[in-house]
């Protein structure tokens, strides 16, 4: 998976934001990305994560995988802190994948889904 860069505050309160990149304007998300991140999350100031399209949206299917884990660390680690997600996808096209059951919010088109 590929990513633009992590950024602060989109969402309400104090969000650490990933924004999902295609391969030819991106940066390859590997494990010191994912530390920055787990690194902002552990702040108590810092109330979750969203993760939003740049390019690309998060559910296409090349970063899905890297997705789900990514989103089964944060519960496992910080289940106090939410997750949230911006997609194009209909949610039927959506609702079967694993990484919809870490998710709090789900932004679908504009529309916001609260999922738990």
């Amino acid at each position: 998976m590929y990513y633009f860069d992590i950024l602060h505050n989109q969402g309400e309160g104090n969000r650490v934001v990933l924004q999902v990149a295609s391969r030819f304007n991106g940066i390859t998300f590997g494990g010191e990305e994912a530390a920055d991140i787990f690194q902002e999350l552990s702040e108590d100031e810092v109330d979750g994560l969203t993760i939003t399209g740049y390019e690309t949206d998060p559910f296409m299917s090349r970063n899905v995988p890297l997705l789900t884990e990514l989103c089964k660390a944060c519960k496992e680690d910080y289940p106090e802190k939410t997750i949230w997600c911006v997609t194009d996808f209909s949610f039927e096209d959506i609702k079967g994948l694993d990484m919809i059951r870490y998710l709090d919010v789900l932004y679908i088109q504009g529309e916001m889904k609260k999922i738990s």
